[in-house]
């Protein structure tokens, strides 16, 4: 028990921690995730609907909502796949491209923060626990 609990706050404690760095900047954390995975696929191409939810283990549905707020917050785009019609592909705009650089370099301060006390070994032994706690619960690790 005593490992969940410390797991569970851990977690809440990380959230609110994250969700404070991006208030100033008016995006939620899920608005993040979706535009740092959008970030990471810029030089290769942009992502369909599905995949974007993959990335961020959401639903469809889930990921139709938050790609909708972006799109008129200016943040993406939307184009038809030229191979498949039916399909959308999702890319940033350039401001959304600006905002994700801006906001990469404040959280990986604000992350570095929050693992402030902690070594380098133990960061990696940490992150290495995790990550097999994850898998072993059937969830991949980033």
């Amino acid at each position: 028990m005593e490992v969940i609990d410390r797991l569970s706050r851990a977690s809440r404690l990380s959230s609110l921690g994250v969700q404070k760095d991006l208030r100033p900047h008016g995006l939620e954390t899920w608005e993040f995730d979706v535009l740092v995975a959008l970030r990471g696929s810029v030089a290769k191409s942009p992502l369909s609907p599905g995949s974007l939810a993959s990335l961020c283990m959401v639903s469809p549905s889930a990921m139709t909502n938050r790609l909708n707020r972006l799109f008129v917050r200016g943040l993406i785009r939307r184009e038809t796949d030229p191979e498949n019609r039916r399909q959308q592909l999702i890319s940033l705009t350039q401001e959304g491209i600006a905002l994700v650089d801006v906001l990469v370099v404040h959280h990986e301060a604000n992350l570095q923060k929050m693992l402030h006390g902690l070594t380098v070994p133990e960061r990696l032994d940490l992150a290495s626990l995790l990550g097999k706690f994850l898998r072993n619960n059937g969830l991949q690790a980033p």
